[in-house]
């Protein structure tokens, strides 16, 4: 079996993820309505930009990945029997399982923007810039290819999808100091966005070709007193996981060796909302961007509570009882680390690689 460090060029660069140099964004959304031009359309674009091809990239290179649906695949004449070999949850989409997601009320798959009905979309594509002309100019390329050919290929919708910079506007509620550095991506509630992910084998350790660029201390699993990475097989099939198996896969291995489900989740982030809680929670005693913190267990500008003075390199057994660092904080939550009395193996099996 090959070391994940020698298949980059067999990966796409979303596991790995695009870094900050790629700071917008546009999502295509695809329907294949005739399996013989869907598959000319594939043909055509090539290669999704592979781990290797990002590494190399230019700064101002546009790239871009795909992710297919259960509907996808049947629609380009996938084999049923390949197609048996998918877990259930991945075979019925999300629609169907609204209610286990808890897509109810305003959320549920009624409410839903409008590609997203029917029977939903085949197929994902993201395309990454720093440029938002030149991913309106590939679509149109695209677009014009479609059309010229007569290929029964839709996109049925597209969506912005930028980072959110610290520029002029202010992020903070009433806390200079808590602002995040300038020119920081941050998510919509104002905190520095990305600070922690998982440090995978090969792709996010001290293995990685840019010996500047590792993070395994803290974003890894803690082992025998020492932070190591996370198995590549927790994340990618055709490699050895943290049992030391390599997990059963959709045949034939030609399809899912080096691939990986993604998860596609829009949510509504009200900020006034949020805002106007923190007030009144804060009353009189606390600023609002201190209970914020609190309920993230991060400053604003990614510091934590347990020690500020390292990002991620902290564990949480010198704060059983949440006294800096509150139980229910969102990053307790996210990575648990030593919280759990049987050291950090049900963790380590439950790690997520999050692209915003």
């Amino acid at each position: 079996m090959a070391d994940i460090t020698e298949e980059f060029h067999d990966l796409q660069a979303i596991v790995r993820g695009f870094g900050r140099d790629w700071n917008h964004a546009r999502f295509l959304y695809l329907r294949f309505d005739e399996a013989d031009e869907g598959r000319a359309f594939l043909n055509y674009i090539g290669k999704p930009t592979s781990i290797e091809h990002r590494q190399a990239a230019a700064q101002g290179e546009l790239l871009w990945n795909i992710a297919f649906t259960r509907h996808g695949l049947v629609n380009l004449d996938i084999s049923p029997d390949v197609l048996g070999g998918f877990p259930e949850d991945f075979k019925q989409g999300m629609a169907t399982r609204a209610e286990d997601n808890g897509d109810t009320g305003d959320s549920h798959p009624d409410n839903w923007e409008g590609f997203w009905l029917d029977r939903g979309i085949d197929a994902w594509i993201g395309l990454y810039g720093n440029d938002p002309g030149l991913l309106l100019a590939r679509q149109a390329e695209w677009q014009h290819e479609i059309e010229d050919n007569d290929w029964d290929v839709l996109i049925t919708g597209t969506q912005l999808a930028a980072g959110l910079r610290v520029g002029d506007t202010a992020v903070y509620l009433d806390d200079a100091e808590s602002q995040p550095p300038p020119d920081t991506l941050v998510e919509h509630f104002g905190f520095n966005d990305g600070v922690t992910s998982p440090a995978v084998y090969g792709i996010w350790d001290n293995q990685h070709p840019t010996p500047s660029l590792t993070r395994v201390a803290g974003n890894g699993k803690f082992e025998a007193g020492r932070w190591e990475p996370l198995a590549a097989g927790e994340f990618v099939f055709g490699h050895v996981d943290e049992i030391n198996e390599i997990p059963i896969a959709p045949n034939p291995q030609l399809l899912a060796h080096n691939g990986t489900f993604m998860v596609y989740r829009k949510l509504h982030q009200n900020v006034d909302a949020f805002r106007e809680y923190l007030t009144s929670l804060a009353g009189n005693r606390f600023s609002p961007d201190y209970i914020a913190s609190k309920m993230v267990g991060r400053r604003r500008d990614g510091s934590n509570f347990v020690d500020p003075y390292r990002t991620n390199n902290f564990l949480f057994n010198f704060d059983r009882d949440g006294r800096r660092c509150p139980l229910g904080a969102h990053i307790r939550r996210a990575n648990p680390r030593d919280t759990l009395d049987f050291e950090t193996r049900l963790v380590n099996r439950h790690r997520i690689l999050r692209r915003s």
